[in-house]
């Protein structure tokens, strides 16, 4: 009975919480404007990319900071971050850089 008590009490709590709980999409349309909104706070995209405006390329995973081919240059990938895919392409394990 006190087990059925406390099962009770704990879906009645999540029940209000996820009842009370929100979330929105917030898009900005340039980064400034988002750093503007988020000051200090650290961030990592592939803006180091060396991909030009209208083109993209594949990049055989994982990368990190020592990644050196024709769309990073060792450092672009902050220190301690690997970045993976999982799945894979016909190519092998990829990464698409916009």
């Amino acid at each position: 009975m006190r087990l059925l008590l406390h099962s009770f009490i704990l879906i009645s709590s999540l029940a209000i919480v996820a009842r009370d709980a929100t979330a929105g999409i917030v898009t900005y349309t340039s980064q400034s404007l988002f750093e503007a909104a988020a000051p200090g706070l650290v961030t990592h995209d592939f803006s180091a990319a060396m991909v030009n405006p209208g083109f993209d390329a594949l990049v055989t995973g994982p990368i990190n900071s020592l990644t050196n081919n024709a769309v990073f240059s060792p450092g672009d990938i902050a220190p301690g971050l690997t970045i993976s895919s999982s799945g894979s392409t016909p190519l092998g394990n990829q990464l698409y850089v916009a």
